[in-house]
């Protein structure tokens, strides 16, 4: 038997790394640069809703964007850190009760809805993009429609037992006046917003990815000719 030939056939017929191993799916690597971006996504989280009513008027949650920009740069761990401290600091700025750290789940979703799809799309939605940009289109959406539906029943569940202040209240008061149960109507009342928000979030959050993508292969590029 050629040995050279089993070889090749071995080689050849190696199980391949799965998608969400491969370290060219995700943007960094680096830890310390991770935390600092972490601790930057987390305090954007936090202005960017009051900028973005306050300057153009947008009733919208905005407030997981940076979650999923931190889970396309370094992954779920990431992107769950991020969305923690950012209702974490919420709360704590605002003296609000207990039940209002709850929404913290729903920031641990996206995070984790985020991370699947990039495991299940990796070439749509990893790094680097591997796909047209009409098939990355396709799947972002695909993507905000299903954590607008996730997060609009997470929200609703936990609104029932928490006071909620946020821009579904222009719709929940209608719905309750109608007979709907409060968990539905809070729940139904998120889904418009969450539509917008979702959509808004999610082209935002891949926007923000790729230009941090460019902006490490242009340090890099820099440090290898510095180097050179």
């Amino acid at each position: 038997i050629d040995k050279g030939a089993i070889w090749v056939c071995n080689t050849s017929m190696k199980t391949p790394r799965r998608p969400g191993k491969d370290p060219a799916v995700y943007i960094l690597k680096n830890p310390p640069a991770l935390l600092v971006l972490t601790l930057a996504g987390a305090a954007l989280n936090l202005v960017l809703p009051d900028l973005l009513q306050s300057a153009l008027g947008l009733p919208l949650f905005m407030d997981t964007l940076f979650t999923m920009v931190l889970t396309w740069s370094g992954g779920l761990f990431w992107g769950i850190l991020t969305g923690g401290l950012t209702n974490a600091a919420y709360c704590f700025i605002h003296s609000l009760a207990w039940t209002e750290y709850l929404y913290a789940l729903c920031n641990a979703a996206v995070a984790l809805i985020t991370a699947l799809f990039i495991r299940l799309f990796p070439g749509e939605l990893g790094f680097p993009p591997r796909r047209a940009i009409f098939d990355r289109m396709i799947a972002l959406i695909i993507l905000s429609f299903t954590l607008s539906i996730a997060i609009s029943l997470m929200g609703g569940i936990i609104a029932s037992i928490a006071i909620g202040k946020g821009p579904e209240l222009q719709f929940e008061p209608e719905l309750r006046r109608r007979g709907l149960p409060v968990v539905a109507a809070a729940v139904l009342s998120r889904i418009p917003i969450n539509v917008l928000d979702r959509l808004v979030s999610t082209f935002g959050a891949y926007g923000t990815a790729l230009l941090i993508r460019r902006t490490v292969l242009f340090v890099r590029r820099f440090r290898n000719s510095a180097g050179t």
